[in-house]
This record gives C-alpha cells, structure tokens and sequence, in this order.
C-alpha cells in the first residue's frame, strides 16, 4: 500500500477547507439574493453571515420569520455583541432608533444593521485603548501591522487562540477584515477584528451556557431570563454576593430559608469562590425543586385533611402507598423530584423592578 505522506496529507488538508469555504461562501451570496442585503453590509458580514442567520432562526421561536424586542435582545446576547446593563440598554436603544415608531418586529436584514450600529459604538468605545496598544506594538512605525505584530497585539489582548477551531475561526476573521488584501493591518481593521473576536468568545461561552442550561431541564427561554437575573446582580452589586443573591432568589422564586439557601449553595460552591452563570442555574435548580417539593407536600396535606402534620410522616405514607401499589418501594419521596416541569422564571417586568430595587441599595 502506498503510503501518503506529509506533503500529500496537506494539500488534502488545504483542499477540504478551500472546499468548505468555498460552499459558506456560496451559502451567503444566497443569503444576500434571499433577504436582499445591500453590498456593503454584506461586505462587513463576509465569513459570520451563516452564524447569524442560524441564530436568527433560532431566536425566533414563534417562527413568526421576525423577531420580536426581547427574541432581538437575546440574539444580541448570544451572538455576543451585549452583555447586561449598559450593554443592554444600548441594545434597545439601537432597536429602536433603527426600526422607529410603531414597528416592534425586526426582520433579518435590520438585524444586520443592529449589529453593525453595536459594532460602531463598541468600537469607538476601545478606540482610546486600541489605539494605544496599536502604537505599542507597531514596532517599526508603519501604522500597519504585519502577521507578528498582529500576533503580539492580540496576545497583549488576551485574545490569542488556545485550540484548533480558535485558530481556524480567527483566520478566517482576520482574512475577511484584511480589506485591501495585502496582508498587513490598520488601526481600523485590528479594531474590527478585536470587535469580532471578542464577539464570538462570547458567543462560544453563550452556547456552552444554554447547552448546560438545557441539561439542568430549562428551556431556552428560561436560560435567557435567569441570564438577565443573574447579569442584573452582577451588574448592579459589582460582584455576587451571598446576600444579593439570597435578595434576588427571594424575589424570583418561592420563599426559602437562608439556612436552605445556603445548603443549596454549598452543594453548588463549597468554598464560596463566587458564581458564575452555569452555577447560578445549578442553584436555581435546586431552589427550583426544593419549592416544588413544599408545594407538593402542602397539597398532599390538604388532601389528607391535616396541615401540621409531619413531612416525614406524609413521606412515610406516600411510600407504604407505593409498596402496597406494587411500586418495590423505589419511588419513595424522600429524594428530590424529576426536575423536568413547567418552572417559573423571571419575566422581563420583574427583572426591570429588580434592577430599580438593586439600584435603590
């Protein structure tokens, strides 16, 4: 047998990547014809087009083909171009002056201008800053950089790719945003690339996010709601804070003891190292079934005609029942209940009184 050797296995490499370039490219100038998107906005979405209109779809979940403001606000999110607070405000605030009075639908192609309207804003935000770490790193005072000084700039950034699919996914960003196609780099393209890659780290951790919220048995929507709570403390609090988190849960969900809460979140974070997102939903879900549970119990005392009487009394009962049913006895109630139910999350009312009352401390 012929043996390929090294030389052979990258031209095959290099050919399966030219190929599947070549079919997103395709894909997109469908996309242009299909929603009839102007040359220039095109332009600016080259290689991220596909990922757009896939989280599109997704974020619109009446499938009504437009989003409405908070289905618009959440694609904001997952795509990664806001975070909470500021980010958010200016997020409707951009909505708005794009789509006018009296239109509280956003087609595909006005997302597009959404997000390149963000885009100008973030930009010019870091512009201070990016200028700055330009001109460090422009080491022979071209005010362009070359593929090294790129490199040194992006590591200063902590921007720098750590796997294989990193990498791939800034070479295709930093060969869209070389607009002159010579291979060196202004102020102007490293601020768009900075923009864009910040954008899709975010994105990647958004989509670990929602996959880990859908393994704890929320829904989507649900995931983009405890998001917001979560992102409201820590915006508002600078920080998560045992109590401000005990404040928050308080007023999302049934009432739970502080002896409770902290038990719950000793089995999340033993030490207390802080929170992040994917342990705020794992603290939800215990707090989640914890009051199910209550309000299970207190129907089931109702039924049985005595409200003092003990949990583990009624427990006790619900399993003799299940034995004498033929149940082995292995559905006793002593565990914690099936988490997969209806739950209640936020609504976009109640996280805007949380922010009043988190303001008002």
């Amino acid at each position: 047998n012929k043996q390929v050797g090294l030389t052979e296995a990258e031209d095959v490499v290099m050919r399966v990547r030219e190929l599947r370039e070549n079919g997103r490219r395709l894909r997109e100038r469908e996309l242009q014809d299909r929603y009839l998107i102007p040359d220039e906005i095109f332009e600016e979405f080259r290689g991220q087009l596909e990922d757009i209109h896939d989280l599109f779809v997704q974020a619109d979940i009446d499938e009504s083909g437009a989003l409405d403001l908070e289905e618009a606000m959440q694609m904001l999110s997952d795509f990664g171009c806001i975070r909470s607070g500021q980010g958010r405000e200016t997020g409707e605030l951009v909505i708005g002056d794009t789509l006018g009075r009296g239109v509280d639908e956003i087609s595909f192609e006005a997302f597009l201008v959404v997000v390149q309207k963000i885009r100008k804003i973030a930009v010019e935000l870091r512009h201070p800053e990016i200028a700055h770490l330009f001109d460090l790193c422009d080491d022979d005072l071209s005010g362009k950089f070359d593929g090294r000084e790129l490199g040194n700039f992006l590591m200063e950034l902590d921007l720098q790719p750590r796997t294989p699919a990193q990498r791939d996914r800034l070479a295709i960003l930093i060969d869209e945003s070389d607009i002159d196609g010579k291979g060196y780099y202004s102020l102007e393209e490293m601020e768009a690339i900075v923009q864009q890659v910040t954008e899709w780290y975010l994105r990647v951790q958004r989509e670990a996010e929602n996959a880990k919220g859908r393994a704890l048995h929320f829904s989507l929507p649900e995931v983009y709601r405890l998001r917001a709570a979560y992102e409201t403390v820590d915006e508002y609090c600078q920080g998560i804070e045992i109590e401000n988190l005990y404040a928050i849960v308080m007023r999302l969900q049934h009432r739970i003891s502080m002896s409770s809460f902290r038990r719950f979140l000793a089995e999340v974070d033993e030490d207390w190292h802080g929170l992040n997102f994917v342990d705020f939903m794992k603290l939800m879900r215990l707090v989640e079934d914890d009051a199910k549970e209550q309000e299970d119990d207190a129907s089931r005392r109702m039924m049985l005609g005595d409200e003092d009487l003990p949990i583990s009394q009624i427990r006790h009962r619900d399993h003799a029942d299940a034995v004498e049913a033929g149940g082995g006895g292995g559905g006793g109630g002593g565990g914690r209940r099936d988490s997969r139910q209806v739950h209640h999350v936020p609504s976009v009312a109640e996280i805007v009184m949380m922010k009043r009352s988190l303001r008002a401390h």
